[in-house]
Formats: C-alpha cells, sequence, structure tokens
C-alpha cells in the first residue's frame, strides 16, 4: 500500500514526514498508529501501534493491549522469539513486541512488518526468553 492509499483508507495523519530515513505517517492524538514505508517503493514496510482508547489490536482473536495474558499466548503459542534492542521479536509473524516482556507500560508497541524488515536488528539478537 502506497502513501496515497493510506490517506485514502485511513484519512489525513497527524503528522509525517521523513523520520530515520524513512517517510512516516502518525495518527492519533497520542500516536498511536504510525506506518512506515520502504525507502525504494514507497510500500509500507512496517505499522506500529501503542495503546489507545480508540484502537483494539487482535490477534487470534485475543486483544492485545487489553488481555494481560495476551503476550504470554503469542510466546507459547508460536516461540521462535528474538531479543532485539529491547523488543521481542516474531520473525516468522512479522510481529514485535515492546513494553510487554518487561512490563514497561510507557513502552507497549505492537508492531507488524513486511518479511525482511527486521534482517539487519535479528544479526544480534538473542534467543527470548
Amino acid at each position: 500500500m502506497l502513501a496515497d492509499e493510506v490517506r485514502t483508507a485511513v484519512g489525513p495523519p497527524k503528522r509525517e514526514g521523513k523520520s530515520r530515513g524513512e517517510y512516516e505517517m502518525v495518527y492519533g492524538d497520542d500516536g498511536f498508529l504510525a506506518l512506515f514505508f520502504e525507502p525504494k517503493e514507497q510500500k509500507v514496510a512496517e505499522i506500529g501501534f501503542a495503546p489507545s482508547e480508540d484502537l483494539t489490536l487482535l490477534f487470534e482473536g485475543t486483544d492485545l493491549f487489553r488481555d494481560p495474558t495476551a503476550f504470554d499466548s503469542v510466546l507459547s503459542r508460536h516461540g521462535k522469539a528474538l531479543d532485539a534492542m529491547g523488543s521481542i521479536v516474531f520473525s516468522d509473524l512479522g510481529l514485535s513486541f515492546s513494553g510487554f516482556h518487561d512490563q514497561d507500560e510507557e513502552h507497549k508497541a505492537v508492531t507488524v512488518f513486511s518479511r525482511g524488515r527486521w534482517d539487519e536488528v535479528l544479526t544480534g539478537a538473542t534467543p527470548y526468553p
């Protein structure tokens, strides 16, 4: 999906522009939705979600932000998680979790990413747990 397609589907972002060398679009006053685009093709490469009253984020029927057992449930069902720079990454699923494993509510977030997106970061990752 391209940036113009995102604007059509979701509406105008709260802010947008370059961030860390990539194009970024952020929605919501609390930044509960952020989209990052591949530099070359300008397609969505990663979508980040933060807890928000306006957001229900489901994975396999589990509300990831409201169900206190959500992270452990994903871990027990899918395993193969890696700890990379403070995030727990399930590369096979294209999911990463921050703030869940260490109960850091201020940094709690979930990202959904395209295949290969985290490969470079994962070279120095360690198995979790």
